[in-house]
């Protein structure tokens, strides 16, 4: 559909075309798919606009009337070339990586695709876009591109709506700068011929629908000489973060960015090489001014006395390399160390430190390589060398009333309030009152601190009680920290702590306190048998139970001897003690280690034996009494009342086999032989027996079956009165049969 405007005379600079445009054509709303259904076109409310490709059908094209909110115009070149294409991501709902070429950094660059729609500028790899475009193709480097698109106009439409054909479109060769009369001339390399656009829609009975959407690109036209390095940082818009790099005209350098997806302009490179190649690098090491008079690098050492080449008013700048490392001028009148922080500009990391005057702190530093200020050392010392730094270690030293820093001193320490101790530091500046995070130094632990001082101190090292040598630094310590050896034992208890958990119970004048027989030791502690006074004190108890606390050796280079329960032979057995560190399993004679502990071996073949109530002693039994033993125990017969014991694992002890045991001394016992039927003796160690085991043989053949033969050797009898006496010889008797025979 159409309508009659005013002539319009468009000028695009980089087309090669002339164009005459008597009335403007729009292109279609499409509303309805439905060619019948005109009506439908004119009522719909969400309309999309759609610039079709040039119709190449026959005859006179049929026109789909609708009604558009705001028409548009349509014309521009269609370039065989993919390689001159502008970029189209699509209309489609995904993300494809692809790859285009851009004729203005004559690269492939990637994009994300949609999935639907766009031009034949759209490579899948990376190779293929390059063998394609980045050949002959290409235009050559430091050339004048002109990139071609399409441009769609939308105007709001005026006057009659009515459809009117309008005239074929007319092209012309502008190259020499000629063109029929309500033309303009473009301006560009040789003409690139293009089919006619119609000036509406065709439909065609064999497509009765509208043709899919075609998106366009809008594209601002390019300038003929566009100075990438000059553009300013442009993000872009989205959401994305892609690390880009641009070329920082300021700093001259190129930096990093992050990318927001779209947009932007091609100030955008791919990587660092990349902006570097195209904008060449020639960054000032310094923040301020010219590097010399004659704007001339002066190179420059720090610490050394090439640093002195440097004039009054410059310092010694220190870069990433000896070229960066030059002397650059200073701020007028302004201290390094109050100096603000400044990382810099460029691509390095390099660690380094400034001073905080805030915090008064030497603090690190990721410095970036160039133009930076003074305020930026090497090391923590060298910053700690040249600025005043806080020495405490938590807070900032007290100052009286005036604002004054409160100063102290080793042996006038009054200077400092509640709260707070006097540090000693390696000069006076640095001795001031600061704040205490103990009431008691003693427990603190050792910290060496920070500086460049080498000082020795003395700490009290809580485990072992004494007072130990250290090298302190000058700065940033605690309180526990003395000038001598003699100000810390003055201060802090020095005794040796025996105990191998905990601290022994203390007197009133904070050392341990004594125990012995006629002194024993409150509950939950026990008295600690050392190898002298000092170290026989009242330790921390581990158990309830002396006898099943195990083995402890101690420590120390003491040899004593002692003895200790082993709960596994239920014995008191000997060991060797080194004076401390040890446990509450630990007796100076056996008695006293039997008296303690239930010392008794264990007879039982396997398991334990049955405990009394108190769970101390063996249950003790009679191997008369079957009942003085559990069901599922045996009587176990030793030979001592400790051994005679209840032992897991009662069976029928007829069908036990014979059991010799284990012991230093033998008896005769009796036993049951199952495969004779007889009780037959044999010589029994005292332990570790079974239950076939009897004192004598009547016990044996009282417990177990044993075979009663019924064929005597001989015998007498009485036959009508007369006394006959056999003698017998017989072989066999059969079961319930006697052969009597009479000789």
């Amino acid at each position: 559909m159409r309508k009659p405007l005013n002539d319009l005379l468009v000028c695009l600079t980089h087309f090669l075309l002339c164009f005459k445009f008597t009335q403007a054509f729009e292109t279609v709303t499409h509303a309805d798919t439905s060619p019948n259904n005109v009506s439908s076109g004119l009522a719909g409310k969400a309309m999309r606009h759609y610039a079709v490709p040039p119709y190449t059908g026959s005859g006179q094209p049929q026109l789909y009337a609708v009604q558009p909110q705001y028409p548009q115009y349509y014309f521009g070149p269609q370039p065989q070339n993919p390689c001159l294409l502008p970029q189209q991501v699509g209309t489609g709902p995904y993300r494809i990586p692809r790859w285009y070429f851009n004729p203005a950094r004559q690269a492939c660059e990637l994009f994300y695709w949609s999935g639907c729609c766009g031009n034949s500028n759209n490579f899948q790899t990376y190779h293929d876009c390059q063998k394609r475009c980045e050949g002959g193709n290409a235009a050559k480097p430091n050339t004048v591109v002109f990139v071609p698109f399409t441009l769609t106009f939308t105007m709001k439409p005026t006057g009659n709506t009515n459809l009117q054909p309008l005239p074929t479109a007319q092209t012309a060769n502008c190259q020499s700068g000629d063109c029929p009369k309500g033309h303009i001339a473009g301006s560009g390399a040789p003409l690139v011929p293009i089919t006619p656009v119609p000036r509406f829609i065709p439909v065609t009975p064999s497509s009765p629908h509208l043709p899919p959407p075609v998106p366009t690109a809008q594209l601002r036209p390019i300038p003929a000489i566009v100075r990438v390095c000059d553009l300013e940082l442009d993000s872009g818009v989205g959401s994305m973060e892609i690390i880009r790099y641009y070329y920082n005209k300021r700093t001259r350098m190129c930096e990093e960015f992050r990318y927001r997806g779209q947009g932007g302009n091609r100030n955008n490179f791919l990587s660092l090489p990349e902006c570097r190649k195209v904008c060449p690098e020639s960054p000032s090491p310094c923040a301020y001014g010219d590097l010399t008079p004659a704007n001339q690098p002066l190179q420059c050492q720090p610490g050394t006395t090439v640093a002195q080449t440097c004039g009054g008013e410059q310092f010694c700048h220190i870069g990433a390399s000896p070229q960066t490392t030059v002397c650059c001028p200073k701020p007028a009148d302004l201290d390094p160390c109050g100096q603000p922080m400044s990382t810099g500009v460029g691509n390095a990391n390099l660690q380094r430190w400034y001073f905080n005057s805030m915090a008064q702190q030497c603090q690190p530093l990721q410095y970036r390589g160039l133009q930076g200020n003074e305020n930026n050392f090497l090391t923590q010392n060298a910053c700690q060398a040249q600025c005043q730094v806080n020495p405490c270690r938590v807070g900032i030293p007290f100052r009286n009333t005036n604002g004054m820093l409160a100063y102290c001193a080793a042996n006038d320490a009054s200077e400092c309030p509640t709260g707070y101790y006097c540090h000693i530091g390696a000069n006076a500046q640095t001795s001031v009152c600061c704040q205490a995070l103990e009431i008691n130094p003693c427990k603190e632990p050792k910290i060496e601190g920070e500086g460049l001082a080498r000082q020795v101190r003395y700490y009290f090292d809580v485990e072992r009680k004494e007072c130990l040598p250290f090298e302190y630094r000058g700065l940033k310590g605690n309180p526990n920290n003395f000038v001598s050896k003699t100000a810390c034992e003055r201060r802090c208890p020095v005794w040796v702590n025996p105990c191998a958990k905990g601290q022994p119970i203390l007197d009133v004048t904070n050392k341990p306190e004594l125990c012995h027989l006629g002194r024993p030791c409150p509950q939950n502690y026990y008295c600690h048998i050392g190898f002298n006074d000092e170290t026989t004190v009242c330790c921390p108890a581990s158990s309830t139970n002396p006898c099943t606390v195990p083995l402890n050796q101690g420590m120390g280079y003491h040899i004593i001897n002692r003895w200790y329960y082993n709960s596994a032979t239920r014995q008191c057995e000997r060991f060797v003690y080194k004076g401390s560190h040890g446990n509450e399993n630990n007796f100076l004679v056996r008695d006293q280690c039997e008296a303690t502990c239930p010392s008794f071996p264990n007879p039982c073949p396997t398991g334990e034996p049955l405990f009394d109530e108190k769970g101390v002693l063996p249950r003790l039994c009679n191997p008369q009494e079957e009942s003085s033993c559990p069901a599922t125990y045996f009587c176990h017969f030793g030979q001592t009342n400790t051994t005679r014991v209840c032992c897991p694992g009662k069976v029928d002890p007829c069908l036990l086999a014979r059991s010799k045991g284990e012991g230093p001394y033998a008896e005769t016992r009796w036993y049951f032989d199952i495969s004779l039927k007889q009780c037959l003796p044999f010589e029994f160690f005292g332990m570790k027996g079974n239950g076939n085991n009897f004192a004598t043989k009547a016990d044996c053949e009282r417990a177990c079956p044993v075979f009663a033969d019924p064929c005597p050797d001989s015998f007498t009898m009485d036959v009508l009165g007369v006394q006959y006496h056999s003698n017998i010889h017989y072989q066999k008797c059969d079961i319930d049969t006697h052969y009597i025979v009479l000789s």
